[in-house]
């Protein structure tokens, strides 16, 4: 009885730990009250707006916003490292907020070079102070958990055996009862071949060779070797007002095209009059930009939309 009660004792300890590291990350999540803007809530994520705290060699850090009404705030973000230096990553810099959209802001890259271990991130928004958000930089790897006492595991092995045998039992007390009434065999049904795969989907205009995909989770499929996108585009799939205010209309040249040229994908500003951000990076007269599978196109910064290469099924 006393072994049945440590096995219980152990699953209750390893549930709580269970449910402690699952919502840890969440506890770098802060929300403030700012004027104009409601309740904004602020913490530090991977590109998509995904809570991260733990950031290693290659990783980017990005802080997401999220105000609960439509507002403009300024924004300062300073980051001090575990050797206590401290360097400004954004100053008083005007930052659109839709309501209730995520607004991820790439603040840098982690290199090898950087101190390993707790680094603290601050940031103010329109005068309002956010209080103090950790983040881990390269951390070192955990050590490994000290093993069960051997007590422990001699009662589990034992009451696990106790169990197999106890099952064993019982099979086989029912098995002898059919065993003399079972006279043929039941054959395996017959396997199906595999199907072929289906072919790349076509639209109306031909293959669709990318797809970009928005916020709300719809997606625009495109067949069209280069094509220019503009607020018409968007208009189209339900996106507000006050955000395609900020995307130029097509008819003035649109906001940014997407074109082949060899075997890889660009993109280029058209001109745009608030710009474009490649994974959270100013293009606008910077020329082409290399695409790549998974990148994050934000035309006037007030939308992310994933570009995804459609893949052909080979049959």
């Amino acid at each position: 009885m006393r072994g049945v009660k440590s096995i219980v004792a152990l699953g209750l300890v390893l549930s709580l730990i269970i449910l402690i590291s699952l919502a840890t990350p969440y506890l770098a999540q802060e929300t403030i009250s700012v004027p104009s803007c409601g309740y904004v809530t602020v913490y530090p994520s991977d590109s998509y707006g995904n809570i991260k705290t733990t950031f290693v060699t290659g990783d980017f850090v990005y802080l997401t916003l999220r105000s609960q009404y439509t507002c403009t705030v300024t924004l300062t973000v300073t980051l001090r490292d575990p050797t206590g230096g401290v360097t400004t990553i954004i100053n008083n810099q005007q930052q659109y907020l839709p309501a209730s959209t995520n607004v991820v802001i790439s603040l840098f890259q982690v290199t090898s070079a950087n101190p390993s271990g707790q680094w603290t991130i601050y940031a103010t928004l329109s005068g309002v102070g956010v209080p103090p958000m950790a983040i881990e930089v390269n951390p070192p790897p955990p050590p490994p958990p000290p093993g069960p006492p051997g007590w422990l595991l001699i009662t589990i092995v034992v009451i696990a055996v106790a169990a197999v045998l106890g099952i064993l039992a019982v099979v086989l007390m029912r098995g002898r009862g059919r065993a003399e009434e079972e006279r043929t065999r039941v054959l395996p049904a017959p396997v199906q071949p595999a199907q072929p795969a289906p072919e790349r989907e076509r639209t109306k205009v031909g293959v669709i060779l990318y797809r970009l995909r928005l916020p709300n989770g719809m997606e625009i499929p495109v067949s069209e070797p280069i094509r220019v996108f503009g607020r018409e585009t968007f208009e189209k799939y339900g996106l507000p007002k006050d955000v395609l205010d900020f995307i130029t209309r097509e008819d003035r040249g649109g906001h940014f095209k997407i074109y082949m040229r060899g075997m890889k994908w660009f993109i280029e500003d058209s001109g745009s009059t608030n710009g474009t951000l490649l994974n959270g990076v100013e293009i606008r007269g910077k020329g082409p930009q290399e695409l790549k599978d998974g990148d994050e196109i934000s035309p006037g910064g007030v939308i992310r939309l994933v570009f995804q290469i459609e893949k052909a099924e080979v049959k």
